[in-house]
């Protein structure tokens, strides 16, 4: 199944489930989508096709699983293994499919918001792997040093690759001992250098050339739009350990 389909997504709203919640700062509502409601690597637009859960935090959108979500979300999940850190708990549909591998022997997770600590254990606490999980509260940039880790993903962003994630990559990389470092956005970043030739095919692992070539066969990729800060785009190659041509 692509991970680009329509199929896809309701697959994983399925292993997601019902979230619906109201405590403290933190609510979960379904909402169907409609107008601009773009994928993770291109434009797009919606016409009632399917309802989503969507996280309010003091009566603002914060996140929601949608098409982006679970896009921009495939490749962290299937490269997760063995001691797993991740920043930012979110609505918690990534660390529960990482919990449930059974490659991943443990979960540390930084997220500064109570309230959304207190909602994901209130929902999702009888889930298969959550004993793996141990969520640590407070900022992540001061709470994350001297850790050792084989895979970290950091998703504190509220909006696609926002310049932090550079300086972020490089402060944890250079305090912490981690094998893979991956940060949300990180596939559009490639995806966009390679469209400008800062970055050859061959510097791909594997599964992102697989991720790319689906996302090339898709109905969608007419869509594609870049990153188009190529300064930006070269110190996300650096960050990452990717050499620009």
């Amino acid at each position: 199944m692509s991970v680009f389909s329509d199929d896809y997504l309701k697959q994983e709203l399925d292993f997601y489930g019902t979230a619906k919640y109201d405590k403290g700062s933190v609510m979960i509502k379904e909402s169907t989508l409609q107008g601009r409601c773009d994928d993770y690597l291109n434009v797009n637009f919606r016409a009632g096709e399917v309802s989503v859960p969507i996280m309010y935090i003091n009566g603002s959108i914060w996140m929601s699983i949608t098409y982006m979500e679970v896009q921009s979300m495939f490749i962290p999940i299937a490269v997760a293994e063995g001691r797993v850190g991740l920043g930012g708990l979110g609505m918690g549909y990534a660390p529960l499919r990482i919990a449930e591998k059974e490659e991943v022997d443990s979960i540390d997770i930084y997220e500064n918001n109570k309230d959304v600590i207190k909602f994901f254990t209130d929902k999702f606490k009888n889930r298969k792997g959550f004993k793996k999980i141990n969520i640590i509260f407070g900022d992540m940039r001061r709470k994350l040093k001297g850790k050792t880790y084989d895979f970290f993903f950091n998703d504190i962003y509220q909006r696609l690759l926002p310049e932090e994630v550079v300086a972020d990559a490089v402060k944890i990389k250079r305090e912490n001992e981690i094998e893979t470092y991956h940060f949300w956005g990180q596939e559009k970043a490639l995806l966009s250098a390679a469209n400008y030739e800062l970055i050859r095919a061959s510097y791909f692992t594997y599964r992102e050339a697989q991720y790319f070539r689906d996302f090339i066969e898709s109905d969608n990729s007419g869509m594609f739009r870049p990153v188009s800060d190529i300064s930006f785009l070269k110190k996300c190659l650096k960050a990452i350990d990717r050499p620009c041509r």
